[in-house]
């Protein structure tokens, strides 16, 4: 031992070998692995939109399973106690009257919540709501046995969802509103970030809607509008799609076995243009105005499509290698119906007006009625095609939750609206 040794001391031995081959280091690395708010936000743990006192207040709450028979104000008596022991500056932590009586728990769950704390979990995951409404006022427009009076309840669903889109924004707003700092965090949540676009996507719904059952009943301004509004719709459908798949590229990293369809949820927006284009092309007037609104709709439909079929292929892969999600997180699985859905409504409608519209040389000399008729054709046969491959996803989507039927029960996820969405993209 030289001098430099004596002076320092031994030097502790240290495991090299223990961050790849213990058994403790595979158990974190598979916790990391499976982290739960990367898949859907968890009860137990905290949540990313939480104020700072209600974190202070709540710390507390846990399942009942966990902390045995201890009662509730012994529980919430001990956390204070424990939160005040450390220094003077530590004497923050300790919860007001009002917080205390507010953090009354009874197993784990809060009982009472002011009306700006539930405010604050008004995520974006709402819009699907109108996204259905608007769905069952187009089916109701489009389905071909009529009877007196179903005109006049799709109207009722119509302005229905028109109130409840003006609910949604407003609640939305309030939210931002009274915490500022939850409008950048819901871009960057992993799960609550894949249904901005729902916004969109009720609003391209609501468009669709005004042009079924308005267009025919007022003037030609009405018309205009629409042609305007659709404009408006492709440009927000691209830079919403773009942007929240660059955001998520940029600022999280997912694994195959979180995996899920609702990755396809920020191509839906694109994938409502195609049918808004072939429901307006039919109502236009003009031919040459409806003829760019078809082109534009095939490119911009052709584009979330083929997006949606590349994520297929990772569910397909991800199903094959980590069997079927989590019960709370399967709902989500109908939304793998709607890439086909969307896409048979955009190529039939838009094929069925072609005809009409193209002028006579087109794509040639003389060659505008026989293009017409053969792209009619076509989108009718590729309507088929897809029908298939949506019902396919449909009944794989039905059969996973079969475990969940058995049980009666299934946990609470943001993905729980997709059900509905499937069974209306199935009937349109």
């Amino acid at each position: 031992m030289n001098e430099k040794e004596k002076e320092i001391g031994p030097i502790p031995e240290i495991k090299r070998n223990v961050s790849s081959d213990s058994d403790e280091s595979a158990e974190e690395r598979l916790r990391w692995r499976d982290h739960g708010p990367l898949m859907t936000p968890d009860q137990e743990q905290g949540n990313p939109f939480d104020v700072l006192h209600l974190e202070k207040s709540l710390f507390c709450s846990r399942k009942k399973s966990d902390i045995g028979p201890t009662t509730n104000a012994s529980i919430y008596q001990d956390g204070i106690e424990q939160s005040g022991s450390g220094e003077q500056g530590d004497k923050g932590l300790e919860a007001d009257p009002q917080e205390k009586q507010k953090a009354k728990t009874q197993g784990g769950q809060i009982e009472n919540l002011s009306f700006r704390d539930r405010i604050r979990h008004f995520t974006w995951t709402w819009f699907t709501m109108t996204m259905a409404t608007g769905g069952i006022a187009n089916v109701l427009y489009t389905v071909p046995f009529r009877f007196h009076g179903l005109y006049a309840l799709g109207c009722l669903f119509f302005i229905l969802n028109m109130v409840l889109f003006a609910f949604n924004i407003t609640m939305i707003s309030l939210r931002f509103y009274f915490y500022p700092r939850t409008f950048k965090a819901s871009f960057l949540h992993p799960t609550e970030s894949l249904f901005i676009p729902a916004s969109v996507i009720s609003f391209g719904t609501i468009l669709i809607n005004i042009t079924q059952y308005g267009i025919n009943d007022t003037g030609y301004w009405l018309e205009y509008t629409m042609a305007i509004m659709y404009w408006i719709d492709c440009g927000l459908a691209v830079v919403f799609s773009i942007g929240i798949y660059l955001i998520m590229w940029s600022t999280q990293t997912f694994t195959i076995s979180q995996m899920t369809p609702v990755w396809i949820f920020p191509a839906y927006p694109l994938l409502i243009i195609g049918p808004h284009a072939g429901n307006l092309a039919r109502k236009t007037s003009d031919p040459i105005r409806a003829l760019n609104i078809i082109v534009s709709g095939y490119v911009i439909q052709g584009i979330g499509f083929l997006v949606s079929l590349m994520i297929y292929a990772a569910f397909l892969y991800r199903l094959m290698t980590q069997k079927l999600p989590k019960e709370s997180l399967r709902p989500g699985m109908f939304i793998s119906v709607g890439p086909s859905g969307f896409t048979i409504s955009a190529i039939v409608n838009m094929g069925q007006t072609l005809p009409k519209v193209v002028p006579e040389n087109f794509m040639g000399p003389g060659m505008g009625k026989t293009v017409g008729q053969v792209s009619m054709i076509m989108a009718n046969w590729m309507g088929l095609w897809l029908w298939g491959l949506a019902f396919w996803f449909f009944f794989v989507s039905v059969g996973a939750h079969y475990s969940c039927a058995r049980r009666g029960k299934m946990d609470f996820a943001m993905v729980r609206m997709s059900t509905k969405s499937g069974l209306l993209l199935v009937c349109m």
